[in-house]
């Protein structure tokens, strides 16, 4: 399991903990038609917030740019995030 996958995996089971509905996209590799797609979507109460995982020195791109300028455009949160940490400090 690499250092993304597994930061991937502990943000979905703290936010599911949290009773957040979490889909992983595993990104771009899996959705080429969306590039840029973040890699986890999340529904709760009718929200839904987006997060983007990078391993740092990881940095967005531009088509991640884009895909979370049109999420936001849309009413969607959207949070990068480089460590369990950071996501803690987003939703308390």
């Amino acid at each position: 399991m690499t250092a993304h996958s597994a930061l991937e995996s502990q943000i979905k089971k703290y936010l599911t903990y949290r009773g957040w509905l979490c889909i992983s996209t595993h990104g771009s590799r899996n959705h080429p038609e969306e590039a840029g797609i973040p890699d986890l979507l999340c529904i709760i109460a009718g929200r839904v917030r987006a997060v983007e995982v990078k391993i740092l020195p990881g940095k967005v791109s531009k088509a991640q740019e884009r895909f979370h300028e049109v999420l936001r455009a849309h009413g969607a949160i959207v949070t990068v995030v480089n460590s369990l940490d950071d996501m803690m400090e987003e939703m308390p």
